[in-house]
């Protein structure tokens, strides 16, 4: 690592008193690298009616205050690759990723192209997945221009698996002026780092999204190890999502009250949750298992899955115990996902054969007559606020011409709305839950570190300067700023001098 004397300093462009957005720009005399370049999905959501009204271009994302102004530090950041023009030389360098949520991704499509970007691979594998399931292209999910090994450059965390269940080291990033070590973290999608920073004279540790109650919280007892053997930390840049939350819930109690709540219940259970939380498809099985039920997940969950298949994934669920949900529409990927699930012959054409031998890695296909008439034989789990499998299972019913549906459970299990799926308005699925008799039930526990886990988190870590990011109640963390600990509260777009 080479050095010459510089000013370093930390810049927020995102995720300041908010949750969301997150854009962190450390930057120094010749290395300027962004960590993450995210969407504000409440921002978002005050202009725009997705998937009915979408940005047309970067400039719009630009004057709205969706993408900061690019100037100083900032110029040439954004591409101008849409508009067949060659993008200038960046002040920014890189950018690196810490995980797959839209509020630390989605605005990477807007990077000028000459700038590095680094991810893990299971956050490309995702990143492709979502790409090749989405509708329609605008400037938020357009990723012309991006090349893997040229300006995407993906880093391989290998890991042992349980018992041991410990993380090999990776190497640290190549950068000039800063050895930058990704370290995983326990949270609500795989692939999900933090990140320990070393310059000339300081050391940083950026937490990205993390919790210390997940099914992965191995992970994040190991990055609290390594950071100890970092010290002294000078700055400690910390995800606050749950500051204000008291109260402990973790995996192993979503498992328990699904499993009590499922008690007697004969009629449909449908769990709302998060496509790409492997975590909690897991639980899910465990608990369809333990209730005598089938695990039955919609198509696109069940291609994002099988990519995942090769990667170092704890909690990873048996793929040939599972059903995919017969939709009976869509798009030609899902078609042939599902011909790969019937075991129907394969496709002439190469571009569905990735698809095809997916779906065939599945127990089979279960139709929505299949589940109307033998309703206590499944657990159907659907994307954030689906309305699909609801009305599916409602129109089977009618055609069906059954008299009763027995007492089902619609058990919402997410509340953090950070991909890019479509949301639907909750009380418009909740008329649809009345219509199929289901009771309705919040079973969830946060990705994100609680009140206890971040004061336990500070006291190891023990930093000089504390800086809250991605939080609504920055205060909150005045509870950990004991003696020897100084709590900087970031302002937007000013710089925070490191050395």
């Amino acid at each position: 690592m080479g050095h010459h004397g510089s000013r370093v300093n930390l810049t927020l462009y995102g995720g300041v008193r908010k949750i969301g957005g997150t854009k962190i720009l450390l930057s120094g005399r010749r290395d300027k690298i962004l960590f993450d370049f995210g969407k504000d999905i409440s921002m978002w959501n005050d202009y725009y009616d997705w998937p009915f009204e979408r940005p047309k271009t970067l400039e719009e994302l630009i004057h709205i205050g969706l993408l900061p102004r690019p100037r100083g530090e900032l110029k040439d950041l954004y591409t101008r690759y849409y508009d067949g023009i060659r993008d200038r030389e960046p002040r920014v360098t890189a950018c690196i990723i810490s995980h797959h949520h839209a509020d630390h991704i989605g605005y990477m499509t807007a990077l000028n192209r000459r700038i590095k970007v680094y991810m893990e691979d299971t956050v490309r594998i995702i990143q492709q997945a979502y790409q090749d399931h989405k509708s329609g292209t605008t400037v938020e999910d357009d990723l012309r221009g991006f090349k893997e090994k040229e300006n995407v450059i993906s880093f391989r965390y290998p890991m042992r698996v349980k018992p041991v269940y410990l993380p090999a080291e990776p190497p640290p990033l190549p950068f000039d002026e800063f050895d930058i070590h990704p370290l995983a973290v326990d949270h609500s999608t795989p692939g999900s780092f933090g990140f320990l920073i070393r310059s000339r004279k300081k050391t940083l540790v950026y937490t990205g999204d993390f919790r210390w109650h997940g099914s992965a919280k191995e992970l994040t007892d190991h990055f609290v190890k390594k950071a100890k053997e970092f010290a002294p930390i000078d700055f400690l840049l910390c995800d606050g999502t749950r500051v204000h939350d008291k109260e402990m819930k973790t995996e192993e109690d979503v498992e328990h009250e699904a499993k009590e709540a499922l008690k007697g219940c004969e009629g449909f259970v449908v769990v709302n949750m998060s496509s790409m939380d492997v975590d909690r498809i897991n639980t899910f099985y465990k608990v369809a298992k333990e209730s005598g039920r089938n695990l039955v997940v919609i198509p696109k969950m069940a291609s994002s899955l099988t990519r995942l298949k090769r990667m170092p994934i704890i909690n990873y669920p048996d793929l040939g115990s599972i059903f995919v949900f017969d939709e009976k529409r869509g798009a030609a990927w899902r078609r042939w996902l599902l011909r790969g699930v019937c075991r129907k012959g394969p496709p002439d054409k190469t571009k569905y054969h990735t698809e095809y031998e997916s779906g065939k890695l599945f127990r089979g296909a279960v139709t929505a007559k299949e589940i109307v008439d033998n309703p206590r034989d499944y657990i159907v789990l659907t994307a954030f606020y689906s309305l699909t499998e609801l009305t599916g299972l409602y129109r089977e019913w009618l055609r069906s011409k059954r008299r009763a549906i027995e007492p089902g459970l619609y058990i919402m299990s997410s509340a953090e709305p950070y991909e890019e799926e479509q949301e639907i308005d909750l009380e418009r699925v909740k008329r649809w839950i009345k219509m199929l008799k289901l009771g309705y039930k919040p079973i969830h526990c946060s990705g994100h570190a609680y009140f206890q886990e971040l004061r336990r988190f500070v006291s190891e870590i023990q930093p000089k300067t504390l800086i809250p990011i991605h939080t609504e109640s920055p205060s909150t963390f005045k509870a950990f700023a004991k003696e020897g600990v100084k709590l900087k509260f970031p302002v937007y777009g000013t710089p925070i001098p490191v050395e």
